[in-house]
């Protein structure tokens, strides 16, 4: 079964909330951030202390302390205003160096050999590609410590690249690493190793990393029909052209179906809001939880909304110990972001509950549901997981103490009680890639005021 959603429209907004002291602890870690990377920024820039290029002599004076290649290359070739180019080159690495009045040429070369590259001029190009200058040894070491990607990572990605020959055994190059300093250590023949070494600054990317923001709600069952009749009877001006289609859901039972909202709505959001809080406002919705968790692209993150229960059971030596026995709503997320931009999204979610047989008042039973996907959405797109079913019950014994634990007995001072509530759970898992200027929905301070005319639509519109 598939759930869509389409609507267009807004609302208002409650009226404003502020909590002073939360703003006030959240605006100062939003400042000492802001003042970090300017340390950071200043830090960088420390690198290049000195880099003069003199046109009459056509010589190099630097003083470089861990500076970028790449800040110190383009520096050099933009005082030098010859046209450049990069052939099949990566510009990485960082280089300590102090020298006076070396040749244009000899200089380029130096501060290229930390990334494994050597300049040449043909017709007046500088031309940057891969391999040493004038090495002529057998055989070389070289090193890189790996700024994003893992040495685990890079290991696994050299041994498919530069295989064991089945012939001889043997392998092109020899690597390895250290996982405490993320280093990898190569040796080999120079201009394997320099083929190596650019593969390695080519896959050393920065890696993007991805806010996850997930909305759990939990309906009365024929709630989510009653929230799509609710919207389009509406004629106050407050919503328009809205279509809302969850006639799906209550035939599901126990079937988990997925559907994804386009980005286009997002800013919509609010009107979607707005209409959960009739149903909250009747007791007819409830919202679990609203976590927001960050993680890498290509890493798993788990939200866990669930609750222990442990029961007694009996040891292999005879002892006595007890198990846990967990039942919720679990949340597998692996977010992959795509090279146009769009988020890859590897979903599982698992939905237990516990069952209704007692032991000793302890549930020891869990009825579980679980489903899993893979869905490709833009930035800011909504993916709906619905159709999951929970049936709570509650079983009670009341009446004279005592009395109403006796066989028989209890026929008559006592009652017991079965309640039996169907619900439905929807989850809302909507993912943004974060940015260097992205305020998360942790240090946003306007995440902890309702402002008029604001909701989550321009909460979101913010963030991005």
């Amino acid at each position: 079964c598939t759930l869509i959603i389409f609507f267009t429209g807004c609302a208002t907004a409650p009226p404003i909330k502020e909590d002073k002291e939360l703003n006030a602890l959240v605006k100062a870690l939003v400042k000492n951030n802001e003042e970090m990377k300017k340390k950071w920024t200043e830090q960088e820039g420390k690198g290049i202390i000195k880099l003069l290029l003199d046109k009459n002599s056509d010589t190099v004076s630097a003083e470089l302390d861990k500076a970028l290649v790449e800040d110190v290359t383009r520096k050099l070739l933009d005082q030098s205003g010859k046209p450049w180019m990069l052939d099949k080159a990566e510009l990485g690495g960082k280089i300590t160096a102090s020298f006076d009045n070396i040749p244009f040429q000899d200089a380029l070369n130096l501060i290229l050999k930390p990334a494994v590259l050597s300049a040449e001029t043909v017709d007046g190009v500088v031309i940057i590609k891969t391999g040493f200058s004038g090495e002529a040894s057998e055989k070389t070491d070289a090193e890189i410590a790996l700024e994003n990607i893992s040495a685990a990572a890079a290991t696994q990605l050299l041994e498919g690249i530069f295989p064991e020959d089945p012939a001889t055994g043997g392998k092109p190059i020899h690597f390895g690493n250290v996982a405490a300093s993320n280093t990898i250590y190569l040796n080999g023949p120079p201009n394997e190793v320099a083929r190596a070494l650019q593969l390695l600054m080519k896959a050393d990317r920065e890696i993007e990393h991805v806010v996850i923001e997930v909305l759990v709600i939990e309906f009365a069952t024929g709630a989510l029909e009653e929230l799509g009749t609710k919207i389009q009877n509406l004629q106050d001006g407050m919503y328009n052209n809205i279509n809302m289609d969850f006639s799906g859901m209550s035939q599901t039972g126990n079937m988990i179906s997925f559907s994804q909202l386009p980005s286009d709505a997002t800013k919509l959001l609010t009107s979607f809001d707005a209409a959960i809080n009739f149903l909250v406002s009747d007791n007819k919705a409830r919202l679990i939880s609203r976590p927001y968790i960050g993680t890498l692209s290509g890493q798993k993150a788990q939200i866990n909304i669930a609750s222990d229960r442990y029961v007694i059971v009996n040891e292999a030596n005879g002892s006595v110990g007890t198990q846990s026995i967990q039942a919720g709503v679990i949340l597998d997320i692996t977010p992959t972001v795509m090279a146009d931009g769009k988020l890859r999204m590897e979903i599982k979610v698992e939905d237990s509950q516990f069952s209704s047989v007692n032991v000793a008042n302890v549930s020891t039973e869990v009825n579980k549901n679980s489903a899993d996907t893979v869905m490709q959405v833009r930035d800011g797109e909504t993916i709906i997981i619905g159709g999951m079913m929970l049936n709570r019950k509650a079983w009670g014994n009341s009446g004279f103490p005592w009395l109403r634990h006796i066989p028989i007995v209890n026929w008559v001072f006592a009652s017991q009680e079965n309640v039996e509530n169907e619900k439905e759970v929807a989850i809302y898992v909507t993912p943004h890639v974060w940015k260097p200027n992205m305020r998360t929905p942790i240090i946003d301070p306007d995440a902890l005021t309702i402002k008029e005319g604001e909701g989550v639509g321009g909460f979101i519109q913010r963030m991005k």
